[in-house]
């Protein structure tokens, strides 16, 4: 019989924390055919691949699957394609579920057959202390709704992990993780099968906590981080683009989110450029890009979900060729990025 639920972990290098993160995935109450876990390596070069070897030794619902270093996307749609649980759910190997949370989550999707199940979220700095206590909700679900009414209504996570999806969806749907749009893989997989979700429903209990580490890879602003990041956001606006155009049919709330959302990474775009090590060639002709390809002037930025002087003076810059222009010369001048006046 196959199990209910799989748990998808991709590890790189994730040594300090994997054996953490797998505990909790254990310590969810459930039966042991009743859940899966798969523990894509991808790469690692160091003792990762020893921890989870030894974890499988003690865990018989641990699968290792070793694979040279491709990215968390591709390990993602690794694990899609080797799970054989009726739901997924992917785990990022430094982050920990609330203790009974996947049996409470599991009990809610089989009832109401749900194709998507999203759920609290509690974010921690490393280094914060864990209570380990059991999962509770405050209220009942909420109602069942399409995919698409979910999106227009809610400001949903972009990140994966936050919600149980049915692997038929995915493998009917043929929905994977986008390669090359390195960090923000989850950006365009996310509202793509929430979109092809026909029931799906919110519980407002928490079931994960999310570990923010300062030194973690969004917050490098080396050369080449900052351009495989610039790179990746700027297909990120593309894919968005594509999902307005199919869906521009869809209800006036829908619409305008997608349209929000692209214009939240054509921003934070725009802000890396600024503050990149990237030359002022290379940030003058992905800017002009955006232009050509209509992506600015920014016009459909949520004022809700963005709100302040901050962002009205950020849209502005990035609205005025002129002033952004300058802006990157200027933060160029005073020392905040260290780019040559070169081509790259």
């Amino acid at each position: 019989m196959a199990p209910k639920i799989s748990f998808i972990i991709p590890i790189y290098n994730g040594e300090k924390f994997i054996a953490r993160c797998v505990s909790s995935v254990i310590d969810q109450g459930l039966p042991l055919n009743d859940f899966e876990i798969i523990i894509i390596n991808d790469g690692s070069t160091d003792d990762s691949l020893s921890v989870v070897q030894e974890l499988q030794k003690k865990h018989a619902a641990i699968r290792i699957i070793n694979q040279d270093n491709q990215g968390v996307a591709v390990a993602r749609n690794v694990g899609i394609d080797a799970a054989v649980g009726e739901y997924l759910w992917f785990v990022d190997n430094d982050d920990v579920l609330i203790r009974n949370s996947a049996r409470h989550l599991l009990a809610h999707v089989m009832q109401n057959n749900l194709d998507v199940l999203t759920f609290g979220v509690k974010e921690l700095p490393a280094g914060a202390g864990l209570t380990n206590h059991d999962f509770i909700q405050e209220s009942g679900l909420s109602q069942v709704a399409t995919g698409r009414a979910y999106v227009a209504q809610v400001n949903y996570y972009n990140t994966a992990w936050h919600y149980l999806v049915q692997r038929r969806l995915l493998m009917e749907a043929n929905i994977r993780f986008p390669s090359g749009r390195w960090l923000v893989e989850d950006a365009i997989f996310t509202p793509t099968v929430f979109l092809a979700a026909q029931r799906m429903a919110h519980c407002d209990g928490i079931a994960y906590v999310w570990i923010r580490h300062s030194t973690s890879v969004t917050k490098r602003r080396d050369a080449e981080t900052m351009k495989r990041a610039c790179d990746g956001l700027f297909g990120a606006i593309g894919d968005f683009q594509c999902l307005i155009a199919a869906h521009k049919g869809g209800s006036p709330g829908l619409v305008s989110r997608l349209k929000s959302r692209k214009d939240s990474y054509t921003l934070f775009l725009c802000l890396r450029l600024l503050i990149s090590d990237q030359s002022l060639r290379y940030v003058t002709r992905m800017y002009r890009e955006l232009r050509l390809r209509g992506h600015v002037p920014i016009i459909h930025l949520s004022e809700t979900e963005y709100p302040g002087v901050k962002y009205f003076f950020l849209r502005t810059t990035v609205n005025t060729q002129a002033l952004f222009l300058l802006a990157a010369i200027l933060t160029r001048l005073a020392g905040f990025v260290r780019a040559p006046f070169t081509n790259k």
